[in-house]
């Protein structure tokens, strides 16, 4: 009983301040404002260039143009059947050995899965259409056909070295 005795004794401030808010004039309300129609916008992108692409000869001389022009036939071969080391990135394969009989010889090759591949010279590996251009006993060398960011083709020089991964 002495408990809430307590409580209602504290609430004569609580009471009071209701009662003097209560009392205020109330306010006027601020109109709504108008806001203006939205007028949409028709976008034809077949009379635009593509914005995701540069424009052409965009900071280039016309030797650079021209040689650019001259490079254009340079290109994957996607037609051909893609071989199995074709489906791992370069950087996860390891070069293993080497194994020759008469003639011939071979490079071996261990993918990210564990399974060790034979290779010859012309043979393909890694994401970026590399094709084997040398076989040595302690490399393999290959020649990589990459995008050059500018919609064409560029040659990029990669080896695989026994030991690495």
């Amino acid at each position: 009983m002495l408990l809430l005795a307590g409580c209602s004794e504290g609430m004569s401030d609580l009471r009071n301040f209701v009662e003097e808010t209560k009392e205020r004039p109330g306010g006027q309300i601020e109109e709504i404002p108008e806001f203006e129609p939205y007028e949409s916008f028709d976008y034809d992108s077949a009379e635009l260039r593509d914005p995701f692409r540069p424009a052409e000869g965009f900071g280039m001389t016309a030797e650079e143009q021209a040689a650019k022009e001259s490079d254009s036939d340079l290109a994957p071969d996607t037609s051909r059947p893609k071989e199995p080391l074709e489906q791992f990135p370069l950087d996860s394969l390891e070069m293993v050995g080497t194994l020759g009989q008469g003639d011939q010889e071979w490079g071996l090759v261990k993918s990210p899965e564990g399974v060790i591949h034979r290779v010859q010279q012309g043979n393909y590996l890694g994401q970026n259409y590399g094709r084997i251009t040398e076989l040595a006993a302690e490399r393999i060398e290959v020649l990589e056909i990459v995008p050059d960011g500018q919609g064409d083709w560029i040659e990029r020089e990669a080896a695989l070295s026994l030991g690495e991964e």
